[in-house]
C-alpha cells in the first residue's frame, strides 16, 4: 500500500511539471504572437 502511495505522489509530481511546461509554452507563444502583431503596420 506504502509503494502504491509513493508512485501516485511521483505520478502527480510529473503531471504537473508537464502541465506548469505546457502552460508556459503556450504563454511564451502569446507573447512572441503579440509582439509579431505589433510590428506589422
Amino acid at each position: 500500500m506504502k509503494k502504491v502511495k509513493r508512485w501516485f505522489m511521483y505520478l502527480q509530481i510529473r503531471v504537473q511539471t508537464h502541465v506548469t511546461s505546457v502552460l508556459y509554452y503556450q504563454f511564451m507563444l502569446l507573447q512572441s504572437g503579440k509582439k509579431r502583431s505589433k510590428d506589422k503596420p
